[in-house]
């Protein structure tokens, strides 16, 4: 019985653990791409304020700056390993 039930958490903890991983490969994705999004608006921008090109400089701020306001992070506590659950089982519930 002990057995059976030592195989049973063994495996829903397994399970647990895999899709923490899975969520973690997700966020690098994400911020991997955020990084090369940001790089792209960035040459954007410079070559808009080399041409003068001020008003529309200033909507692509503003296009960015709205981008970057959609969180998908619910707990930032500062502690790493609790964020990472509360995220995780949040983002789940969602």
């Amino acid at each position: 019985m002990w057995a059976k039930l030592d195989a049973y958490l063994i495996s829903n903890q397994n399970t647990y653990y895999t899709k923490q991983l899975n969520l973690m490969k997700s966020s690098l994705e994400s911020v991997r791409s955020f990084r090369h999004d940001m790089r792209n608006h960035l040459i954007l921008l410079n070559s808009l304020v080399e041409e003068n090109e001020y008003d529309e400089a200033s909507k692509v701020i503003s296009q960015i700056t709205g981008a970057i306001d959609v969180k998908n992070e619910y707990a930032q506590s500062g502690n790493i390993t609790v964020d990472s659950i509360l995220n995780f089982n949040l983002q789940e519930a969602k």
